[in-house]
């Protein structure tokens, strides 16, 4: 009997869910509402469990009655949170550079300012919600 080889595994591609970010809105120096991030996109993993899920509710929760060492911890978590959920990117820094992505890190994700992160975090949060086409009863 001859052992037959096994066939050769193709490398798993990771599904990613892209998210365009035309919708995301800024307050420019002069007051103007402006879409900065308009023609770019996030690419988010698409995988998301349901520690995910918990990990998300207590980032919506967050509250640091004026305790700054609280707040730096919970700053620190969210980065690295999101910094494992984010595969890709094409957004431009505020000298209208790509940022240093694909390869997310704590430190990049860390430079942005709070807007930016928040609608990262905002963006990622409504991944977890269902569609109201899937929850409407057909």
């Amino acid at each position: 009997m001859s052992a037959q080889a096994r066939p050769k595994a193709r490398p798993r591609r990771r599904r990613v869910i892209r998210v365009n970010c035309d919708h995301l809105q800024y307050t420019t120096e002069d007051g103007e509402q402006a879409a900065l991030r308009a023609g770019q996109w996030v690419e988010f993993r698409a995988r998301i469990t349901a520690m995910d899920n918990l990990t998300l509710m207590e980032f919506g929760g967050m509250s640091t009655d004026g305790d700054t060492a609280a707040l730096a911890g919970q700053f620190a978590e969210l980065v690295t949170f999101l910094a494992q959920k984010i595969a890709a990117w094409s957004w431009l820094d505020i000298d209208g550079d790509y940022a240093p992505m694909p390869e997310p890190s704590v430190e990049v994700l860390g430079d942005l300012d709070m807007e930016d992160l928040m609608a990262l975090f905002e963006m990622y949060a409504g991944l977890t919600q269902p569609s109201p086409k899937a929850s409407s009863p057909s």
